[in-house]
């Protein structure tokens, strides 16, 4: 489902224009990634939980094909969805 079926689904379901309904899809996505850009825990019951993991670390996985060095690789936080 992409975000335009979505907003086709609440616009029906809940006897709404669609602009209104693109809205409402709109505002409830802009709150959920504010929470989990501030690090906040998401969980939406039936649909999983987002966890922010730390980052994985340097590691010497990288290498450049043309010149044969192998590089360091820079971890990072990553966003992690587990069903709940």
């Amino acid at each position: 489902m992409n975000t335009t079926e979505l907003v086709d689904a609440v616009a029906e379901a809940n006897d709404l224009s669609k602009a209104k309904a693109k809205e409402v899809v709109n505002s409830v996505l802009a709150a959920i990634i504010d929470a989990a850009k501030r690090g906040e825990e998401v969980a939406i019951v039936g649909f999983g939980v987002s966890l922010r993991r730390g980052p994985r670390g340097l590691r010497s996985a990288g290498r450049c094909l043309p010149s044969e060095r192998t590089l360091r690789v820079v971890g990072r936080q990553r966003e992690i969805l587990e069903d709940c």
